[in-house]
């Protein structure tokens, strides 16, 4: 846990975090270098986001949208979720409202704000909360392991992955 029992932490999601040392991933032929970072270990839950929600400095608060190009009506509510479990991941998140989150989280926890004007570049070097760049999803999607395309391996396994071929119908 990266945040503790204090005053300005109240009413934030607790998140389990891991560490991923870093390393180089080639995607479409390109290699890039990849410096370790934490990633959730599981995907932001319901009860997670709808912590920014309910939060009265929260999701319609005008300081976490600056400079995103949502429109007034997305940033006034969030888009309906499906699921309604506690722990299932959050659906129907757009990137917009990750951005978002992520600075809410951010300032709750006193650290420096997402840069306003977001390019890989500057969102790879910010050292807060924030989304992964596509080479940090490859390099924990793949386990660090160059040869696999998928977390378990080179090829495609139905049964490995909550999709539209494995038939399971709902989050998890």
């Amino acid at each position: 846990r990266l945040w503790g029992d204090k005053p300005e932490h109240e009413g934030l999601p607790d998140i389990v975090w891991l560490k991923v040392g870093g390393g180089k991933t080639k995607i479409e032929g390109e290699t890039f270098a990849v410096r370790p970072f934490y990633i959730a270990k599981y995907p932001v839950t319901y009860t997670q986001f709808q912590a920014f929600i309910d939060a009265l400095d929260g999701f319609t608060n005008p300081r976490w949208w600056q400079s995103l190009a949502a429109n007034d009506d997305h940033k006034l509510r969030p888009a309906e979720q499906y699921f309604k479990f506690g722990n299932h991941p959050r659906e129907s998140v757009s990137w917009y409202d990750a951005i978002a989150f992520c600075r809410w989280l951010n300032a709750r926890l006193g650290w420096t704000d997402i840069p306003a004007r977001l390019t890989l570049k500057t969102l790879g070097a910010y050292t807060g909360l924030r989304l992964l760049t596509e080479w940090e999803w490859q390099w924990a999607a793949t386990g660090g392991r160059p040869g696999y395309e998928y977390p378990w391996g080179p090829e495609w396994d139905n049964a490995k992955a909550n999709t539209g071929e494995s038939g399971l119908g709902r989050t998890t």
